[in-house]
């Protein structure tokens, strides 16, 4: 199974709540400065925020809002060397910090490699 495929069937948040106000929410869908574009999908059980660079210039120490505090780990990056890519990502997890942040009280910094799009997800 294509590693795509499998994550959306091991991840119900990607699919559970399609057409539903309560499967997406946006992070921060304004920043044209930069071309990059974050988004929470939701399902009953889990958020994973999908982060997508549209440039060729990769974001360092990249702030994005997030849903709430905690531990999160990156699960998908386009850019993984299995895919051809660079292999530039997020490989330790990631500490949200109390920095109030697009309108959220939580906000964490990562990598975001050059044309690509990552998913996170927070531990429990």
């Amino acid at each position: 199974m294509d590693c795509l495929q499998h994550l959306q069937a091991v991840h119900p948040a990607l699919s559970q709540w399609d057409g539903d106000s309560r499967g997406f929410a946006w992070l921060n869908g304004d920043d044209v400065e930069q071309s990059v574009i974050s988004f929470v999908r939701q399902s009953e059980n889990e958020s994973l925020l999908v982060v997508l660079n549209f440039t060729s210039v990769p974001r360092l120490n990249y702030r994005i809002a997030v849903p709430a505090p905690g531990t999160y780990l990156e699960i998908f990056n386009s850019d993984d060397r299995s895919y051809q890519g660079s292999g530039m990502g997020n490989e330790d997890s990631l500490e949200s910090e109390a920095i109030t942040y697009c309108g959220r009280e939580h906000s964490l910094c990562l990598t975001l490699p050059p044309l690509a799009g990552i998913v996170l997800k927070r531990q429990s």
